[in-house]
């Protein structure tokens, strides 16, 4: 599941005022915070599990050679491989397959990575799938190579989004290996023209382009950013800033029953902020006798609401 109650307080908040503070995954800093924990993939196996307290959910696996990945407990990310037929670790949000996209809010993701190394081919952004219809997806920012005609299948269209061209694909693929077992499935791949390393996806605006397209999609299993590459590939990623963000709408008079459950009983230390929809910030150093609407107003000097988390504690923070 998705850091739920990110998505609950952005659903919940309808109609409060946002801090104008933007997030620019390209010129602000997130860094790795909190603790590490590396997991050494097996061949062929896929190991999975979810990040601290984000509720983000992560997979790694690969076949031949070895790969390994390394997570911090706000959600960043880094990988390595070393010779593998195909390599893949992901991180984002994982459903029940009991909804279709548009009964979900919004979802975007913000991102910043460096790499170095080589693959016959690789993906770099956006990967997930839904069920009934099965479809597997891709919203690819970056490579090592770029995709080819022979894994993208037929173009079908292109649009304008995030500042760049999307070139969009399809292939029927037949009774292939998945974690569901071997099946057949669509699969869906929107191409930026100009590869980049940071920015923002509108998810939700490629899964509008596909249906409009044609291209039915089922109900959710997951949404994440990916890391793949194939064809005797060795190198490394390192994602210094990662979110995935899915925002609904509801009623405000519930947000004091999630802020009533949500216990915020905070220490002097360090707390994470992050805006109303759940994308993360920063982190500002609490003491005593200084209240946390000072803290974050000196820290980021814009009016709004904030939202901070210490230790499975939260609380919203008004700035004004």
């Amino acid at each position: 599941m998705k850091s739920k109650f990110f998505c609950l307080i952005a659903a919940l908040t309808m109609g409060f005022a946002m801090p104008a503070y933007a997030v620019e995954a390209c010129n602000d800093e997130m860094g790795h915070v909190g603790e590490k924990k590396t997991v050494q993939g097996k061949e062929a196996e896929h190991l999975r599990g979810y990040i601290g307290s984000t509720g983000f959910d992560y997979e790694v696996w690969f076949a031949e050679g070895s790969g390994s990945m390394t997570y911090w407990d706000n959600g960043t990310f880094s990988a390595e491989w070393n010779g593998t037929d195909d390599f893949l670790a992901r991180v984002g949000l994982k459903y029940s397959e009991a909804k279709t996209f548009d009964k979900f809010g919004d979802f975007s993701a913000d991102f910043k990575f460096i790499k170095s190394g080589s693959a016959n081919y690789s993906n770099i952004g956006v990967y997930g799938r839904t069920e009934n219809p099965a479809v597997e997806y891709y919203i690819v920012d970056d490579w090592f190579s770029a995709p080819s005609e022979d894994f993208l299948g037929e173009k079908v269209g292109e649009f304008v989004v995030d500042g760049d061209t999307y070139d969009i694909w399809k292939i029927r693929r037949n009774t292939q290996p998945t974690i569901q077992g071997d099946m057949s499935f669509w699969q869906v791949v929107s191409v930026r023209r100009n590869a980049r390393q940071c920015g923002h996806i509108d998810i939700t605006a490629h899964f509008k382009k596909w249906e409009e397209l044609g291209i039915k999609l089922g109900v959710m299993n997951e949404v994440k950013m990916l890391a793949e590459a194939g064809g005797k590939a060795s190198g490394k990623i390192d994602f210094t800033y990662f979110s995935v963000n899915e925002s609904a709408a509801s009623s405000p008079e519930q947000l004091s029953v999630i802020l009533e459950t949500a216990k915020p009983l905070f220490k002097s230390g360090i707390a994470q902020v992050f805006d109303i929809q759940g994308r993360y910030l920063g982190t500002v150093e609490l003491k005593s006798g200084v209240s946390l609407d000072e803290v974050v107003s000196v820290k980021f000097q814009q009016p709004g609401k904030y939202l901070l988390k210490q230790n499975g504690s939260s609380k919203i923070v008004t700035v004004k």
